[in-house]
């Protein structure tokens, strides 16, 4: 994800923008004259602040005799609300999209149809979207034991501006909400941001205000361990973190900085967090190794059975709840038009439980 600052229609008031790419899918229908590769983004979806428009724009275009000076969106979908924040896994395998009115649908782009219509509680806002890498142990989309893709399930991670954190497991089959942490009592023990470790499944890093940095597992609702600068230094812009965890999820890097007064000539260091010197770390890779995926040991036209399978069950499972979904979208609409979003039938049918936890 990144961020781009557009002057909008000529006005003085920058607008906050949002994109991300997109590999080929279901969604995009992109047309014969559109050649596209199975791992080369086709498109570009983007969102202002303030916008209730998510606008995808085509990266390969035919020729035009004249081009156009202020391009237009290829595709567009309008939202209820304004569109607060979005996120997109790796693979470009599920969108999600959080709109000011608490609403948080997530698309399963492979097959074109949205997987999970969800609405937080009344006096939330959510501030960012974070999906939690799937874990074949609770996603065994994959295993051969698994005759089921409805049981197919994905998590987001959801920051609100009062610095609550909410995981939302998103399902075909249900859809649950947890409160990962109480909003806090001072401004120093509120959550600044959150990351994922790639490779390590249910390992999140929570980030704090006050400069202190936990990673739980979200699986068993704990914390896990926690990580620090040494003396004299501190994370530097603890409200707005720098870090970055390497693809191979093996390590973690940190920008620190000095304490005021303590080292001379030396303001801003580089912390690298190696997870492999960490005991504890032991519990999530135990959980990688258990989960092996046993269809790389398979024949290729039996794994070629298998996905075939998979994809046919998971259109009619999808395709038969629809209707329903649809329904409770144009209950949604329907309440807003009235004017009474704290009543949508979103909070009252979509069968979210919070598991408030310390």
């Amino acid at each position: 994800m990144s961020h781009l600052f557009l002057l909008n229609s000529g006005l003085s008031v920058f607008s906050h923008a949002v994109f991300h790419f997109h590999l080929p899918s279901r969604t995009l229908p992109l047309g014969a004259e559109i050649k596209a590769e199975p791992d080369i983004p086709v498109a570009l979806s983007v969102h202002w602040s303030g916008s209730h428009n998510l606008c995808f724009y085509f990266l390969s275009r035919p020729p035009k005799e004249k081009p156009d000076s202020d391009p237009k969106p290829d595709i567009v979908w309008p939202c209820a609300a304004p569109i607060a924040c979005s996120a997109i896994t790796p693979c470009s395998s599920y969108l999600a999209f959080a709109c000011e009115d608490r609403t948080i649908t997530v698309w399963d782009t492979s097959v074109g149809f949205p997987l999970s219509v969800n609405v937080l509680p009344k006096g939330y806002a959510i501030r960012s979207l974070q999906f939690v890498p799937l874990s074949f142990t609770s996603n065994k989309k994959l295993s051969i034991p698994n005759k089921n893709p409805s049981n197919e399930k994905v998590q987001l991670l959801a920051l609100c501006t009062d610095g609550s954190l909410h995981l939302i497991a998103s399902g075909t089959q249900e859809c649950d909400t947890k409160l990962l942490g109480y909003k806090p009592q001072a401004p120093s023990q509120m959550i600044s941001a959150v990351g994922t470790i790639p490779t390590l499944p249910d390992a999140v890093l929570i980030f704090f205000r006050d400069g202190t940095v936990n990673l739980m597992d979200i699986a068993l609702q704990e914390n896990i361990c926690q990580f620090g600068t040494p003396f004299p230094y501190k994370i530097a812009s603890p409200w707005q973190p720098v870090f970055s965890v390497d693809s191979s999820g093996q390590g973690m890097i940190l920008r620190g900085e000095a304490q005021s007064g303590s080292v001379k000539g030396e303001t801003e260091v580089i912390f690298l967090f190696d997870f492999t010197f960490y005991p504890l770390m032991e519990t999530f890779a135990l959980k990688v190794k258990q989960s092996t995926d046993s269809l790389a040991h398979l024949p290729w036209d039996q794994r070629c059975d298998i996905f075939l399978n998979d994809s046919l069950q998971r259109l009619s499972t999808i395709s038969q709840q629809m209707p329903e979904c649809w329904s409770q979208l144009q209950d949604y609409a329907a309440a807003l038009t009235r004017g009474s979003p704290e009543e949508t039938p979103g909070e009252l049918e979509s069968g979210v439980a919070e598991d408030i936890i310390g």
